[in-house]
């Protein structure tokens, strides 16, 4: 069935009234300082949303020496959230979701969660959230190891033969209640859980004293026991603070040789009366932490474990989507703002040491449509000293056109690194490609290019740095981002010229309308046919670049409203 055409007021791009200073952005910028506030050190992921609900990494690091992680990372215009985890290096592990309203973030973890996995907590039911448990009495605080009584909780109390004390598991609070009523008897509660010598374990619970009428003493206990379930070693610590509310008490020591088990034990004394709760036991082993690289990132966090000049990976615009570029190729003459004159896909991994340096940058580039006749090339300009730069490799380099120096960088430029992707697009992928009515769509297989530094860099500019075709196998015929600097090889004689209102020196690439010779955004274009206006295509454009950008943020996106499929290359 024919898709009925949504309406649309505007009818062609010469029709928009485009506020002076809209550079026609779909992403934003936000600078971001994470802290460690528990003073441990730790690697830092940041997501577009929560990655187990489908977020997307972003960007990946590692603290610094006063324990924080401070980066820029761009996202969609739209995006209303950011969602960061921490993993500490002694296994703690944290999240949070954060809603952004400001473009500079600071997050601070205090180290309260533990991870799943390494360091996690060795008692299963700390927080007694089960209330299953054994319960007896007994007339020793001794106890045989055995299958039944292992990992899980035995409460018992000692009061010679004096059964009017109480032990329970309270079901809506889940906590351990222990009333000792009388003199002369103990109540505690006990667990047991395999273990291993010369290893350092931390007991942490939380107590609250609520009544100490006679001395009651309760106590928290680490016990290190062989394989007799004899103990070898014990540390405790008081609980204390009558009518003081909770608190935390925590034991660290090192299990002595010939450990198999620790007893981990909640007790009063025999001699006194009153109330206490016991609550979230969590017994943690020391991590050990393996370096193979000795880059001073643990191998389970490390993305390049043998290769001490590299530690994380981080993307633009995320580790699964593809950015895209749309170029009209007429500069400096206006076009049919169809924007497929060139099609571009692009992804870059940014490859980063534990330093936090760059030390590769890699781009996936995907030729989706070339609607135009002129052999164009494609390039790439980067904020970075090209003396700093080791090599370049991956480029599509077909003809004679540009220079390349000996580190694969093009030459002619001192203050930028400028690398060339495709000298000929024609001679590589065709002309006139994937853009006609019923046109049966051409692939074009992926180009990787790898910059590598030879000396690391904290950035080396903003995503989606700075992109340009030049036109028609003429060097100096650059067509830019709005505002975005032309290469050392533009030649200057095109500004002002024509439809061009660039200035030279901080207005480029628009026209005195604030019309684009190029537009980025941050997901795979689904770009108008051959010289189908953008307008109509896509029918938010409009309203969004009226608007400088305030309205349809996600102009781009397949919302009911939004499209005219009849005028999108399918």
């Amino acid at each position: 069935m024919e898709e009925t055409p949504v309406e649309n007021e505007i009818s062609s791009f010469d029709q928009l009234d485009i506020p002076v200073d809209f550079d026609f952005r779909t992403t934003k910028e936000l600078n971001l300082t994470l802290f460690a506030g528990d003073a441990v050190h730790s690697v830092f992921y940041i997501y577009d949303s929560d990655p187990s609900n489908g977020g997307r990494l972003l960007k990946k690091g590692l603290s610094s020496g006063d324990y924080s992680f401070q980066t820029a990372i761009t996202i969609p215009t739209q995006g209303e959230t950011i969602f960061v985890t921490r993993q500490a290096f002694d296994g703690k592990y944290e999240e949070i979701s954060h809603e952004v309203t400001a473009s500079n973030i600071s997050l601070t973890f205090a180290g309260t969660q533990k991870s799943t996995s390494t360091g996690s907590n060795l008692v299963n039911n700390g927080d007694f959230e089960n209330t299953s448990y054994s319960y007896n009495y007994e007339n020793n605080l001794q106890s045989n190891i055995s299958s039944s009584n292992t990992d899980v909780w035995t409460l018992k109390s000692w009061q010679n033969n004096k059964p009017n004390s109480t032990i329970e598991v309270s079901g809506s609070n889940h906590y351990v209640f222990m009333d000792d009523n009388k003199s002369n008897k103990q109540t505690f509660a006990y667990y047991f859980v395999a273990a291993s010598a010369s290893t350092e374990y931390t007991l942490e619970v939380d107590g609250n004293l609520v009544d100490d009428d006679d001395d009651l003493e309760p106590y928290v206990r680490l016990s290190y026991l062989g394989s007799n379930g004899q103990e070898i070693n014990g540390y405790e610590v008081e609980v204390v603070g009558e009518g003081n509310g909770w608190n935390t008490y925590t034991i660290t020591q090192t299990s002595p040789a010939n450990t198999a088990y620790i007893k981990v034990i909640l007790a009063t004394t025999t001699s006194g009366k009153g109330e206490v709760y016991f609550d979230n036991v969590e017994l943690t082993q020391a991590v050990v932490v393996v370096d193979a690289d000795n880059d001073g990132v643990p191998d389970s966090l490390d993305e390049y474990p043998a290769d001490a000049a590299r530690a994380f990976n981080s993307y633009y615009p995320n580790a699964i989507d593809f950015a895209s570029l749309g170029f009209e190729d007429l500069w400096p003459s206006m076009g049919d703002y169809d924007f497929n004159d060139l099609v571009l896909d692009f992804q870059y991994t940014i490859v980063t040491n534990a330093s936090n340096n760059i030390i590769d940058l890699v781009g996936k580039f995907k030729i989706k449509a070339v609607g135009a006749t002129f052999a164009n090339g494609f390039g790439v300009s980067l904020d970075l000293n090209p003396a700093y730069v080791a090599s370049v490799t991956g480029a599509q380099l077909t003809g004679s056109l540009v220079t390349i120096a000996s580190n694969g960088l093009e030459s002619g430029h001192t203050n930028k690194s400028v690398f060339i992707v495709y000298e000929d697009i024609n001679t590589y992928a065709g002309a006139m490609l994937n853009t006609a009515v019923g046109e049966v769509a051409t692939d074009i297989p992926m180009t990787t290019v790898t910059v590598t530094l030879g000396t690391p860099q904290s950035s080396v500019g903003s995503e989606p740095f700075n992109p340009f075709i030049y036109i028609n196998q003429t060097r100096g015929r650059e067509v830019h981002l709005v505002n975005k600097l032309p290469t050392a090889l533009a030649l200057s004689s095109y500004f002002g010229d024509s439809d061009d209102a660039s200035n030279g020196i901080d207005v480029f690439y628009k026209t005195s309308q604030n019309y684009p010779w190029a537009i980025e955004i941050p997901t795979t274009f689904a770009y108008p046919l051959e010289e189908v206006d953008v307008v109509n295509a896509h029918v938010k454009f409009g309203p969004w670049a009226e608007s400088s950008g305030a309205s349809y943020t996600n102009w781009y996106e397949n919302q009911p409203g939004y499209r005219n499929g009849q005028n999108i290359f399918q």
